[in-house]
This record gives structure tokens, C-alpha cells and sequence, in this order.
């Protein structure tokens, strides 16, 4: 993000002209210092028996 943090406007001299300065800010956004969790995949479910019976 970028702010405004001081702004000034004044006439020219001439009087027909602005003249001014701007002061400018960029934030970031902090990074966590900790690893992100890892997800570990579920387990392999074991293949379901079936019987068949005549």
C-alpha cells in the first residue's frame, strides 16, 4: 500500500500556476516467521473385501 504522508500545494510566483511537493510511504505486509503447516495426505484406506457366494 502506498500513502500520501505530506502534501503541499502552493501558488507560483505568477499566480496562474500550483506548485507543490508530495511525500510518499509504501507499507508491505510482514512475513509470518514461522513455516507454514504442512498437510500430510490422508492415509491409503485398504481395498475392501468382497465375497461372493453362489
Amino acid at each position: 500500500m502506498v500513502r500520501v504522508k505530506e502534501l503541499n500545494l502552493n501558488p507560483d510566483p505568477g499566480g496562474f500556476k500550483l506548485m507543490g511537493s508530495m511525500k510518499l510511504v509504501a507499507s508491505f505486509q510482514k512475513k509470518s516467521s514461522l513455516a507454514p503447516a504442512t498437510v500430510k495426505p490422508p492415509a491409503a484406506r485398504p481395498a475392501a473385501l468382497s465375497s461372493t457366494k453362489p
